[in-house]
């Protein structure tokens, strides 16, 4: 029996939006050097299990990425913040004082310190260098 395999390669959060996570596949960029290999390559993840098994936290991040942001599968990082605040002064600082991370694509995601440890499991998976700004009073949630 023959099967149709269909891949759609795309830069649109939309497509992602619209897509199960579970039928995903991230290709993350190796800079040349990585296992071994004299050249840039790709790697292929599959993002089945990238929110952990169905529970309450798999359940809260699908929703939160398919609300705020599918852009997440094509930053080169992540910087997960508090608040709106932190938000709205982050581009700035990179944009003055940090050059080089102002020459990536680096994705600002508001998530309230107490569920940024929800997204690990996803920030592991797709490999994705994360910075996380919160403060102490975060671990109370």
């Amino acid at each position: 029996m023959l099967r149709t395999q269909l891949v759609v390669s795309t830069h649109s959060s939309h497509v992602a939006h619209e897509t199960p996570y579970a039928c995903l596949r991230y290709f993350r960029r190796l800079p040349a050097g990585m296992d071994k290999v004299a050249v840039p390559v790709s790697s292929v993840v599959n993002l089945t299990g990238a929110f952990g098994l169905e529970t309450e936290t798999s359940r809260f991040v699908t929703r939160y990425i398919r609300a705020q942001h599918a852009d997440l599968f094509f930053a080169d990082a992540a910087i997960l913040v508090e608040g709106s605040a932190e938000k709205m002064m982050l581009p700035n600082f990179i944009r003055k004082d940090f050059q080089r991370l102002n020459q990536g694509y680096i994705t600002i995601l508001e998530v309230g310190g107490s569920h940024a440890h929800k997204l690990k499991s996803l920030m592991d998976t797709l490999g994705l260098t994360t910075l996380i700004i919160t403060d102490l009073d975060a671990q109370g949630s």
